[in-house]
């Protein structure tokens, strides 16, 4: 990869960044009800996960996800394991108060 391909690969998720999405809703949802702290959390999140998600993106990971029906299976029982985990944590979090 050039260079020139990186760097206009990197303009253009920059960009697609900086539109407004769900995760705006879910930030400004967020700093109403519980606080800028809060909403200022959740943005780090959304960015770290971006960051990463774009760098899979960039190193050509997402092709072999659909090349390799084991992976798929793999991430897809992660994907709900981890959506699972983060029920538990929220529903466990809203008996306490």
């Amino acid at each position: 990869m050039t260079f020139e391909t990186i760097a206009l690969f990197a303009l253009t998720e920059f960009l697609l960044s900086l539109t407004p999405g769900p995760a705006v809703l879910l930030v400004i949802g967020l700093s109403m009800r519980q606080g800028c702290r809060i909403g200022f959390m959740a943005t780090l999140g959304i960015l770290s996960t971006n960051a990463v998600f774009f760098t899979l993106s960039a190193l050509g990971v997402g092709a072999l996800i659909p090349a390799s029906a084991t992976l798929f299976t793999i991430l897809k029982w992660v994907g709900a394991a981890t959506s699972r985990h983060w029920r538990r944590c929220q529903s466990g979090a809203s008996s306490r108060h």
